[in-house]
């Protein structure tokens, strides 16, 4: 994981306190497909790291460029 910076945290979330990290994810794979929502798919997998994301009050966000690339952001707690 990585310590993000405060100022690249997103405006909104500026001056809320504690400091942002940021967990990425990838492969070079043929990439994730265009068609499903990974946000509503039946994997366990999925659905457990968008709950624990959720419980961690952070953001999770997908590239299908090049592969597949989650990132995962959130504040110390």
């Amino acid at each position: 994981m990585t310590p993000v910076p405060r100022s690249d945290a997103d405006p909104a979330e500026k001056g809320t306190g504690g400091r942002w990290y940021q967990l990425c994810v990838s492969d070079d794979g043929k990439g994730f497909p265009e068609g499903i929502d990974f946000r509503r798919t039946e994997s366990l997998g999925l659905k457990l790291v968008c709950t624990l994301t959720e419980q961690l009050f952070g953001t999770i966000s997908l590239q299908r460029d090049s592969g597949t690339r989650f990132t995962i952001r959130f504040r110390e707690l």
